[in-house]
């Protein structure tokens, strides 16, 4: 018999996000992308949302629809109807959650 070994749950959170995403298990996003290039990619491939991962593969956070959409609804929030130079990073968007949760 041909068994494949089932990891425990403890190995499974000890694997990195950067071997599941090269393993295309999961669709990540890098720190610097804009918000705009993030929503687009979760929409592509049908998710809520995906784990932020540096260069070095590395879990830097998790990034949401809903995460993108309340960064944009800043802007109306602010005054502005314009998305002239609206340009947010999801790790600028990280940040404001984590500024947020400390509150």
């Amino acid at each position: 018999h041909n068994h494949t070994k089932l990891q425990t749950p403890s190995e499974v959170l000890q694997t990195k996000v950067s071997t599941l995403v090269k393993s295309q298990v999961l669709l990540s996003l890098t720190p610097e992308q804009d918000v705009f290039d993030a929503l687009y990619a979760l929409s592509e491939k049908k998710c809520l949302s995906a784990p932020v991962v540096d260069a070095d593969g590395e879990f830097v956070g998790l990034f949401t629809v809903v995460d993108g959409v309340l960064a944009i609804a800043e802007v109306f929030e602010n005054g502005s109807f314009m998305f002239d130079g609206f340009s947010k990073s999801v790790a600028q968007v990280l940040a404001g959650k984590k500024t947020d949760e400390a509150r």
